[in-house]
């Protein structure tokens, strides 16, 4: 029975498993609990066998990984899908270039206010049905590549003007304020801390802190960024190469002296 559910589920639930997110977390689910349940049914029932079967251990331990992979394989499949989708929504962006121009900005944020509505979406439909972890891992990943799609981006941009810095941070700021209802999982309380939801969020959503070093970029003056680089000891040192350093001080900055010594600092 077990071995026709591994070998006809996936086949007979293929258009559901993929268009079909919450039917992809409860079939992950059901496949967690049937896993669980194999790995103790030998022993459970072992009494209830009978001769010479209840007088041996008769397990099925060798279908528990099995049953875990088809239940592990549906998800992560329904998760690349999402973030394909998710990442479809910046197409019409162009790189960020030239944000500062009202045409430009609006069309940014609509692309950042979309991605962010299907991640609600997904979290309405996930939140009750997964296990907290599983559901901050998952949340955790999409909105990891939202934040690498808008952070590749703006380090990779020529110039930014004034304006252009600050419909930028405006952009990150969407997403940081965003970001901690959408990681909290159905177990957590109304009286976590800050600290314990930033803690998730640092877990499950590794450019996380790449996110809040750029906004202070965007922000910060030539003095600033030097004290924070710190001679590639500080904190935008850890998340922030030394040539995506020097490409945002060039975008942000005119050529001068100080740029100049603070190019030279940076390596």
């Amino acid at each position: 029975m077990f071995e026709l559910y591994v070998s006809i589920a996936p086949t007979y639930h293929r258009e559901q498993l993929m268009t079909l997110p919450l039917f992809a977390a409860v079939h992950h689910n059901d496949c967690m609990y049937i896993a669980h349940r194999l790995s103790i049914m030998g022993h459970q029932f072992r009494p209830l066998l009978p001769q010479p079967l209840s007088e041996g251990v008769a397990t099925f331990i060798d279908l528990v990984p099995v049953v875990r992979r088809l239940g592990a394989k549906a998800f992560l499949d329904q998760l690349s899908l999402q973030k394909s989708h998710i990442l479809e929504h910046f197409v019409s962006v162009q790189g960020f270039v030239g944000v500062g121009d009202q045409s430009n900005y609006d069309v940014s944020e609509r692309a950042v206010k979309q991605a962010l509505l299907q991640l609600r979406r997904l979290g309405s439909v996930w939140r009750e049905v997964l296990p907290g972890s599983v559901y901050s891992k998952a949340m955790g990943s999409l909105l990891n590549s939202t934040i690498v799609e808008l952070v590749s981006g703006i380090v990779t941009l020529d110039d930014i003007s004034v304006p252009d810095a600050d419909c930028l941070h405006s952009l990150l700021s969407l997403i940081q304020q965003a970001g901690p209802d959408l990681i909290k999982s159905a177990d957590s309380t109304e009286a976590s801390t800050t600290a314990s939801t930033l803690a998730v969020m640092y877990k499950h959503v590794s450019k996380w802190n790449q996110l809040t070093q750029l906004m202070f970029v965007l922000k910060a003056g030539l003095n600033d960024i030097a004290d924070h680089w710190a001679d590639g000891k500080g904190p935008l040192a850890a998340e922030l190469s030394a040539s995506q350093m020097k490409q945002l001080v060039r975008a942000l900055f005119q050529n001068t002296d100080r740029r100049a010594a603070l190019l030279l600092s940076i390596n």
